[in-house]
């Protein structure tokens, strides 16, 4: 998957898993659910999927490609 940023200026390619927390960071679904999601899809264990969904939501903070509040 590739992600423009908002203002055009770059492009962002997404690996499987990242593509997949991409689709679920909308605002409603929780990162616990997310992380349920990838073991689901990919048959791994909880502590690897909540790394990797972990390091790709950290990843889209720092390129501005989600903002999501720590806070709830």
């Amino acid at each position: 998957m590739i992600v423009i940023s908002g203002d055009g200026r770059q492009m962002h390619m997404l690996n499987e898993t990242a593509s997949m927390v991409w689709r679920c960071v909308d605002g409603v679904t929780s990162v616990d659910r997310i992380v349920e999601r990838v073991c689901e899809e990919y048959e791994v264990d909880e502590g690897t999927a909540s790394r990797d969904v972990e390091k790709a939501i950290e990843m889209m903070r720092e390129k501005n490609l989600v903002r999501i509040s720590d806070t709830g």
